[in-house]
């Protein structure tokens, strides 16, 4: 793949990415990678059935496409059809066995199959590879929310924290894990971060998938309105002087969860 198409890729420029990637496999039509890339495309805009048939035929040229196999299981993940991810995330996994975030991706699709504590023990397995690895930090967090362990939940998002310090999802859950332990304050800190760190709502799609993912209750979090009105001037004076969002330093581009 040229240099050109994929800082397409990176910008998220979609149509013109598609367009390159086109040519790219009329330039090397047995180029399982370049069908991979181009399914990857089509995933991210929602073109599923166009995704799915270019990520069977870059399996179809090469079968163990563990990129490939990947993309079919996201594909399944979208239209909530857990088994069949499940299944082909199993598949990627099997191919490259040390690969965190294909681990990550198995142990969400086994979560939604009713395995949560098999998925947990998958995230802990891929932590023991890369302890540092935010995605699957990210859903061990929430994993743990789902399961009602609230302080194991927080010391993950704490250390999450420290290694995604930017990333606002990271402080949406803060916000979600506090206010299960009734500290009202601190979630209305926590999500008010959250929405400062992403002010025009572009992780907005990410937070519905986390709550998708591991919420029970569709109403977890109270109203801002109404936090906003549990948290006294004295809690906000103090929580300013624990902790500032100018003290927090960007992340880097490779760092972003989901």
């Amino acid at each position: 793949m040229d240099q050109i198409s994929f800082s397409l890729f990176l910008n998220h420029e979609y149509d013109k990415a598609i367009q390159a990637f086109k040519r790219a496999i009329q330039l090397a039509p047995e180029s399982d990678y370049a069908y991979t890339l181009l399914g990857n495309e089509y995933s991210l805009i929602d073109e599923l059935e166009r995704a799915m048939a270019c990520f069977r035929k870059a399996i179809q040229l090469n079968s163990r496409s563990y990129k490939a196999w990947n993309g079919v299981a996201m594909v399944y993940l979208k239209q909530e059809k857990f088994q069949s991810a499940e299944f082909h995330f199993t598949k990627a996994t099997s191919i490259f066995r040390t690969n965190p975030d294909l681990i990550c991706h198995l142990a969400v699709a086994q979560h939604k199959c009713g395995r949560s504590e098999s998925a947990l023990t998958l995230l802990n397995d891929a932590l023991i590879i890369d302890s540092k690895n935010a995605l699957c930090k990210f859903h061990k967090a929430g994993l743990l929310l789902h399961l009602e362990r609230y302080q194991e939940a927080l010391a993950e998002l704490e250390e999450l924290r420290q290694i995604a310090p930017k990333e606002s999802l990271v402080y949406y859950l803060l916000s979600k894990v506090h206010r299960h332990l009734k500290n009202f304050h601190y979630s209305y800190m926590y999500m008010s971060w959250s929405m400062d760190l992403d002010p025009k709502g572009a992780n907005n799609q990410l937070k519905e998938n986390a709550d998708k993912f591991y919420s029970k209750d569709e109403d977890l979090l109270l109203g801002m309105e109404d936090m906003a009105s549990s948290v006294t001037d004295d809690d906000n004076s103090q929580m300013q002087s624990q902790s500032s969002l100018q003290d927090i330093q960007p992340m880097d581009s490779s760092e972003e969860i989901l």
